[in-house]
């Protein structure tokens, strides 16, 4: 089989689209000359639109408000942008997807957010003789419509030869090969994002299992240390008391003081861990 580019690849999924669509109604596609029982986003937006005056300042342009569909045209186009906005609506509900409204407008496409927005191009006109030291521009109109998709991997659908009314399943190719893609790539990253967090679940789990064993075996020593001085101290203790026994100077004094140190010495034995008044069983692994 023949790798494909990306672009190519690209243009063979929205293809497989296209050619899904040829087995639906003709109907769902055809903008209507007249709006039919339209969406209530659409009666909102067309309040709005239809009761806007214009200027330079506005670039001759009618614009929706925060929170309505997103159309930017002039007068004379503002009817026929809300149909085309209206059947893309309807198809996209009935294709399952649906259409949401916060700052921008957006295609819910697969469950993934991609911006849309109808605009009107528009003509740049020079302004001559002026005396700032950057030029200025009067905008104009120009009658041709453009159905912009997304605004980070933007791409604009445009009137030409064919206008926008002719391209609504190329429109609908593009949102939903754009949902489906970014739909495959939030589950690649979710998963590359799991795998990850399961990599540094077992990497500290790893680390917690030998730091663990580090602070056991380092105890272990410890206590090997403790048992060994624990011998020395109780030999040394007995060396002490028969030297005094057999030279006769076994005092009040030193009895008690072996007595202590014994005490001590049976603290200090692990294997014993007697109690102390003043020692607790963590003294006993820092001597």
């Amino acid at each position: 089989m023949t790798k494909r580019s990306p672009l190519n690849l690209a243009v063979f999924k929205k293809n497989a689209f296209l050619q899904e669509y040829e087995q639906l109604d003709k109907k769902l596609f055809q903008v209507p000359t007249k709006l039919n029982s339209p969406d209530k986003l659409i009666l909102t937006v067309q309040k709005t639109l239809i009761t806007q005056r214009t200027s330079e300042y506005s670039r001759w342009l009618v614009y929706s408000h925060l929170g309505e569909i997103e159309i930017h045209v002039s007068p004379k186009n503002v009817v026929r942008a809300i149909r085309i906005f209206d059947t893309l609506i309807k198809l996209l509900k009935f294709r399952g997807h649906e259409i949401i409204i916060r700052h921008k407008t957006y295609a819910v496409v697969f469950g993934e957010e991609i911006e849309i927005a109808i605009r009107e191009k528009l003509r740049t006109e020079l302004i001559p003789e002026q005396k700032h030291i950057w030029n200025t521009y009067n905008y104009f109109p120009t009658d041709k419509l453009i159905f912009r998709i997304d605004r980070l991997y933007l791409k604009e659908i445009i009137d030409d030869k064919k206008q926008l009314e002719e391209k609504i399943p190329g429109i609908l190719a593009e949102l939903e090969y754009r949902g489906q893609k970014k739909r495959q790539e939030r589950i690649k990253h979710e998963l590359d994002r799991a795998r990850q967090r399961e990599k540094e679940r077992l990497e500290q789990e790893l680390k917690d299992r030998k730091d663990k064993e580090i602070h056991n075996f380092r105890n272990l020593i410890k206590e090997s240390k403790s048992w060994n001085q624990s011998i020395i101290l109780n030999n040394y203790l007995k060396a002490i008391e028969d030297n005094a026994i057999e030279k006769n100077i076994l005092t009040e004094e030193l009895r008690f003081w072996l007595i202590w140190a014994k005490k001590k010495a049976d603290w200090y034995n692990p294997f014993i861990k007697a109690t102390d008044e003043i020692f607790n069983e963590d003294d006993r692994l820092t001597f």
